[in-house]
């Protein structure tokens, strides 16, 4: 039992810095340089913490199962040498942007000008996502390998599902690990 509870309380630290690392706007990879990673031949999901859109984590699923196949792994329905867990955490970031126009001052009569110009501020809600995919030792239950995206949600859909494909395939490009 208590095991379970620290691991909540990780996976509820690590979503709650994961809206934090939009700053990244990209894909970082780490995995532990003990683990075999020449032993794993299959694969085995598990629930995590799914995207809000269920279309969107039926292509989060479909895009991770076509990284591992192209690395030679195999999909089970249980009993897997890994299994597969992903988090999705969604946050809002403030994006303030700000144009001026107008004309600069002139010298006038004894050397005095005015200008006028404009600045528009806007401020835009930008949906940014974190997707986390973990591959856990099927065996001994340890976090072997660790991939993290995080990227400005698009509103198109095609957008969107090219974006995790992409995603994906860059977070994969690291694996195994050398």
């Amino acid at each position: 039992m208590r095991g379970t509870r620290q691991r909540v309380r990780f996976l509820t630290l690590a979503l709650s810095l994961a809206p934090s690392v939009p700053a990244i706007a990209g894909v970082t990879v780490d995995h532990d340089s003990s683990a075999d990673f020449t032993k794993y031949h299959s694969y085995t999901w598990r629930e995590g913490t799914a995207a809000g859109n269920p279309l969107n984590q039926q292509r989060i699923v479909d895009a991770v199962n076509a990284a591992l196949q192209a690395e030679g792994l195999t999909s089970a329905e249980s009993g897997g040498d890994l299994t597969v867990v992903t988090h999705v955490a969604t946050d809002v970031e403030l994006r303030i942007t700000s144009d001026s126009f107008g004309y600069g001052g002139y010298r006038g009569w004894r050397g005095y000008g005015r200008g006028w110009g404009t600045t528009y501020s806007t401020v835009d809600q930008v949906p940014v996502g974190t997707l986390i995919v973990d591959l856990v030792d099927g065996a001994s239950r340890q976090l072997v390998w660790r991939g993290m995206a995080s990227d400005t949600i698009p509103s198109n859909p095609d957008k969107v599902e090219r974006l995790i494909q992409k995603r994906v395939e860059k977070m994969f490009r690291q694996y195994p690990p050398e």
